[in-house]
């Protein structure tokens, strides 16, 4: 028996031929694949047609029922990414103040890569709430350090940033969002 005689299962099937039912094969360790795979000689396959068309057809059907949860996740995935959320940037005047209140040295080491106070996202549940705030408007917010007033500077309806989703990982949010009232944004509910 030489190697040439040996192939895997999928390339006897691209000529027309199955490893018959009591055939053992050799398992070699196959570079390009990482990992051993199953060789089988000339004598230990058959050309028998309804042999040959009951693994063609158990292929097509497992490449289906693939290719249906890929679309499945597709579908899922357009969902959860096209939702729009009511977005609004808020400042913290306690940056500003806490910039103020460093010593000199503390401030030429901060200065290098402060430029202002920072914004942060912030999601509106409603959106009559949403319509109700105006820029430069002060609303309250619920944090870690309880509720605080805060400087609205932006708003829009849109979307938020996902985590990788190719298949099959479903999206997630890259950030943990949170609502005005300090409730976590979660993602939107799937239609099946």
């Amino acid at each position: 028996m030489t190697d040439e005689e040996l192939k895997t299962a999928k390339q006897w099937l691209k000529e027309g031929f199955v490893p018959r039912p009591n055939a053992e094969g050799k398992e070699k360790y196959w570079h390009a694949r990482q990992m051993y795979v199953t060789f089988y000689s000339r004598k230990e396959v058959t050309r028998e047609k309804r042999a040959v068309q009951r693994v063609v057809t158990r292929l097509r059907k497992k490449k289906n029922a693939q290719a249906k949860l890929y679309r499945e996740h597709k579908k899922i995935c357009r969902q959860i990414m096209d939702h729009d959320y009511f977005i609004v940037w808020v400042q913290f005047p306690t940056d500003e103040e806490r910039f103020k209140s460093l010593d000199e040295d503390a401030k030429d080491s901060f200065d290098m890569w402060y430029d202002g106070p920072r914004s942060y996202a912030y999601c509106v549940k409603t959106e009559e709430e949403f319509n109700q705030i105006e820029l430069d408007q002060e609303i309250e917010i619920v944090t870690a350090d309880g509720t605080q007033t805060v400087e609205v500077i932006g708003k829009r309806i849109g979307k938020l940033e996902f985590t990788d989703h190719s298949y099959p990982n479903i999206p997630k949010l890259m950030y943990p969002y949170k609502y005005t009232d300090g409730t976590l944004v979660e993602l939107p509910k799937i239609e099946k």
